[in-house]
Formats: structure tokens, C-alpha cells, sequence
């Protein structure tokens, strides 16, 4: 279950890359099927950039795993939000908000 405590979801960074990669990663105490959606948006005196990627991924329990890659150039003095939703079997669907790296 998504809402559950047991649902971990953090961000690893690939630094070693030019440009730096950002890998969100989720792992739950139980093996399920999720569905996740993951929302760049970054906001600033240019105007506003949004890119998203989504799809579906089979969880191990007590295994972390990689739901996407991509990079993010934060511009200076604009604001920017990695937002990542998971969506379980019962169509429950909870939201992780991280600010973007530096």
C-alpha cells in the first residue's frame, strides 16, 4: 500500500557526469507494482520549464529501485521542484516533493 509508512522514496545524484544525473529511487518492506509519474518544474525570470516522465515498475521488497534518470541544470535564482507521484493497484496515489540540487 502506497500510503503506508513502509513506502520509501529518496534522490541519489550521479555527480561523477557532466551534466549531474538525478536518480529517484523507491523501496518498500513488501513486493507491489507501481505506477509513477516524475515532475521537473523549475520556475524563474525565463518563464517556467516542466518535464515529466512516467511509467510502471515491479518493486522487491526490501530492494531499492531506480525509477528514472535525467539531468537537471538549476538555473541561479529560479525555483525548482522534483515532484514524484506513485500510484498503486488500488489507484491510491501519494506525492514526494524535493527541491532540485544545486
Amino acid at each position: 500500500m502506497v500510503a503506508d509508512s513502509d513506502v520509501q522514496v529518496w534522490l541519489d545524484m550521479l555527480e561523477r557526469v557532466r551534466p549531474g544525473m538525478v536518480v529517484p529511487y523507491v523501496q518498500s518492506e513488501q513486493n507491489q507494482a507501481l505506477r509513477y509519474r516524475v515532475r521537473v518544474v523549475q520556475e524563474g525570470h525565463d518563464g517556467k520549464v516542466v518535464i515529466g516522465q512516467s511509467g510502471a515498475v515491479s518493486v522487491l521488497a526490501n530492494t531499492p529501485t531506480a525509477l528514472s534518470r535525467f539531468s537537471v541544470t538549476r538555473k541561479p535564482d529560479a525555483q525548482c521542484e522534483i515532484e514524484i507521484i506513485l500510484t498503486d493497484k488500488q489507484m491510491r496515489q501519494t506525492r514526494y516533493r524535493f527541491e532540485c540540487p544545486s
